[in-house]
């Protein structure tokens, strides 16, 4: 209720020796809360980075079995999901996508991906974001400004150097058009932004340092009207 005090953990998982990750949590449009997570393991057949989805009704103590989504592909690696209520019946996932070598970070080519539902159950066909041909396109967010619209941010390697991209999510099936660099957020990644109760003003956190001694850096940020 404060952000402060939590109460007991509850699992959402429990299966053995299965390599469950990556997190992203909303509500549905009926006040269930959906959950969906990465797995490889799960899929004996492929062993790809796949998406699962459980789900627990306000009537209910625990978590549905894990299942795959539909958005999944056959031979490509989906991973890095991000979940958001972006409307009163309307869910919003993005993630990337990529083939071959099953670490994100060491695979140089990614894409990012989108679609849609008004349940978390059944997903519309999902959406090629970018479609660079190059570099990483990685640890998307979706977030709502002051004006009430969504934009979908993410850090890319298209252009070489590590760069803060957004475009609205609305138009994100558009790309590149209303595509702009976010300029404001700092070098690291997992860039997370959140409007404040301050009109015009964001939250903005992201990890930042060499490996193994990473640190979580914030700022607050006002964009130029």
């Amino acid at each position: 209720m404060d952000g402060v005090t939590w109460a007991p953990q509850n699992f959402v998982t429990t299966e053995f020796l299965l390599d469950d990750w990556v997190p992203t949590v909303s509500e549905a449009p009926d006040g269930s809360l959906i959950v969906d997570f990465v797995a490889a393991k799960r899929d004996a057949a492929t062993g790809n980075n796949q998406l699962h989805r459980v789900s627990r009704s306000p009537m209910q103590t625990s978590w549905s079995a894990p299942v795959a989504m539909s958005v999944n592909s056959a031979t490509e690696h989906d991973h890095l999901p991000f979940l958001a209520r972006t409307a009163a019946n309307e869910l919003t996932l993005v993630w990337t996508r990529f083939a071959g070598e099953p670490d994100f970070i060491l695979n140089p080519q990614s894409d990012l991906m989108m679609s849609k539902s008004s349940d978390g159950a059944t997903w519309s066909a999902p959406v090629r974001v970018t479609a660079d041909q190059r570099g990483q396109d990685l640890f998307a967010q979706l977030y709502q400004q002051h004006d009430g619209t969504w934009s979908l941010l993410w850090l890319s390697t298209c252009t070489g150097a590590p760069l803060m991209y957004e475009i609205p999510a609305l138009g994100a099936a558009s790309f590149p058009a209303g595509l702009r660099e976010n300029n404001l957020l700092l070098p690291g990644y997992s860039h997370r932004l959140a409007r404040t109760p301050v009109l015009g003003e964001y939250l903005a956190c992201w990890v930042q340092g060499p490996k193994n001694v990473e640190d979580v850096y914030f700022r607050l940020i006002r964009p130029a009207p």
